[in-house]
């Protein structure tokens, strides 16, 4: 029986604090990464939709769906800016990279998507955001300040018959 265990335990927490430090660095800024993901899909998601809603009225009319370019994208720009602003404060909204694109396809004359490659027979917004989000904890240890979180999103005008 060792008579002399005084210390043993605090040694073993000692040990372990840097562990249980490091591992709680990078839960606090892998969740917030998740967050910030979540976050720009969701804006990107409701600017696209925004976006779509702007059709050429005329056109339609006349049975042909098709999105006025200048009035849907400034439409996804805006509702992007204003929900970055508002969820992640005007410092996101500084780095905000955004890039919309207007696809005025039909069955007749169909596009094919710059980013997936897909083919699009209806007027659709694609949108995507990037931006860069600052490490809390553990760009100390890595020397990393941020990491780029992109969401991409597209709506489009579906013809009902």
């Amino acid at each position: 029986m060792i008579k002399n265990e005084r210390g043993a335990a605090a040694a073993l927490v000692i040990c372990m604090l840097p562990v249980l430090v490091i591992t709680m660095a990078f839960a606090v800024d892998l969740g917030l990464l998740v967050w910030y993901r979540f976050t720009l899909m969701d804006v990107a998601d409701l600017s696209a939709l925004a976006g779509v809603q702007e059709l050429d009225l005329e056109a339609l009319a006349d049975g042909e769906p098709r999105l006025l370019s200048g009035e849907a994208t400034a439409a996804a720009v805006d509702y992007a800016r204003a929900n970055v602003q508002a969820r992640l404060g005007a410092t996101a909204l500084n780095a905000l990279e955004m890039h919309v694109q207007i696809y005025n396809g039909s069955e007749d004359s169909p596009l094919i998507h710059a980013h997936c490659g897909r083919e699009l027979i209806h007027p659709t917004v694609c949108l995507q955001l990037s931006l860069p989000v600052p490490f809390v904890l553990v760009g100390h240890l890595s020397g990393r300040e941020d990491i780029r979180v992109t969401a991409h999103a597209d709506a489009a005008a579906v013809w009902r018959q």
